[in-house]
């Protein structure tokens, strides 16, 4: 006769040790493979660019040499403006806090990162893209990210929701999404894949990759710009037009950094020219985004920001072949783009004085 106590100590037993064995499993590849940049590993290299947690560390290292005082937030297209050109001018330490698939709501946690990192920025560029202001999407590492999700969530970081949102990561990776992000981490890691993304310590972007491809004469420009084309054209006919959200939030993030006694300025920025080519064959559509520049100048001018419309390459004298696709821009555009962010800035020095040489570390 079987004892009956033995059987479910048996299980048990079974049990526990499948438990355990599944735990080391999971320490051993989020310790060690961490594709999306939601685990604590690092020996691989990430599947996807992960830009939050990478500028949230260089941000605290930027802080902890001296004060910020001056921030650069928007999306990946802001990532190429230097900090550096706009220290010059100003007198005042910034740092480029732009982010991969940013977002208003990005920018409103950063503005609270700052706040409760004791950093205390005197001025803030924002750049704004036209799909910011859309029915767009949010970003999965927005939404995976430790410091940012809980702030979009407007959750305390107690233990009940590191567990939730821990929970809600090894969910994520049960899929087969995550699988495939794996063995790409794995490759770029065996092929010793060079990331597309080169940080400074001030969160500058450089891509390295790109360039030298470029210079090489080997990258497809002409072929990226296409593709990237198509797909913009047919997030914007899906998303646009305006989300009274997304306004109210832009709305909401001027109004505080007035508070805050921030100095902004608000910039529109550029699409290839082939971007609007393609969508003058939907008049609505680009109706509405010859409408984006007025809009914004609204909303500008209720806060006191200055406005740069720079929504085509003609207003700073863009080239057109200085794009790697149809809406990120090298370095020479980047540059013509920050001579004119900082002129319309001196514009209104005068009515609000952002004098700060003194604070130059």
């Amino acid at each position: 006769m079987v004892d009956r106590q033995q059987v479910i100590a048996t299980v048990l037993k079974t049990i526990a040790a499948t438990l355990l064995v599944h735990v080391i499993l999971v320490v051993i590849l989020f310790g060690t493979v961490n594709p999306l940049g939601g685990f604590w590993g690092h020996r691989f290299p990430t599947a996807t660019p992960i830009t939050r947690i990478r500028k949230t560390q260089l941000f605290d290292a930027w802080q902890r040499q001296a004060p910020i005082q001056g921030l650069i937030v928007g999306a990946s297209k802001s990532m190429k403006l230097a900090p550096k050109a706009f220290s010059q001018a100003t007198g005042l330490r910034f740092f480029n806090f732009s982010l991969s698939a940013g977002t208003l709501e990005d920018v409103k946690i950063v503005m609270q990162l700052a706040e409760e990192k004791h950093a205390r920025p005197r001025e803030m560029v924002l750049g704004v893209d036209a799909q910011m202001l859309t029915r767009y999407g949010i970003a999965d590492e927005l939404t995976q990210d430790w410091e940012f999700a809980r702030r979009l969530e407007e959750r305390q970081p107690t233990i009940g929701w590191k567990l939730e949102h821990g929970a809600h990561l090894v969910r994520e990776a049960m899929t087969p999404t995550f699988a495939q992000a794996v063995g790409t981490s794995i490759m770029a890691a065996i092929n010793h894949r060079e990331p597309l993304h080169h940080f400074y310590e001030d969160g500058y972007l450089d891509y390295l990759t790109r360039d030298r491809a470029i210079a090489a004469g080997r990258f497809p420009r002409a072929a990226n710009i296409r593709r990237c084309t198509i797909e913009v054209v047919d997030s914007l006919r899906l998303q646009y037009p305006y989300d009274p959200h997304r306004m109210a939030l832009l709305d909401s993030i001027l109004d505080r950094a007035r508070a805050d006694s921030i100095r902004v300025t608000l910039w529109l920025t550029p699409y290839h020219p082939d971007v609007l080519t393609a969508v003058a064959r939907y008049p609505q559509m680009a109706a509405w985004l010859r409408s984006v520049p007025d809009s914004l100048r609204k909303v500008a001018a209720a806060h006191g920001a200055s406005f740069v419309n720079l929504q085509t390459i003609d207003l700073f004298d863009g080239d057109p072949n200085d794009f790697y696709d149809c809406v990120h821009f090298g370095n020479a555009n980047a540059a013509k783009v920050t001579t004119h962010l900082l002129a319309a800035r001196q514009l209104t020095t005068a009515s609000t004085p952002a004098s700060g040489a003194e604070h130059r570390p």
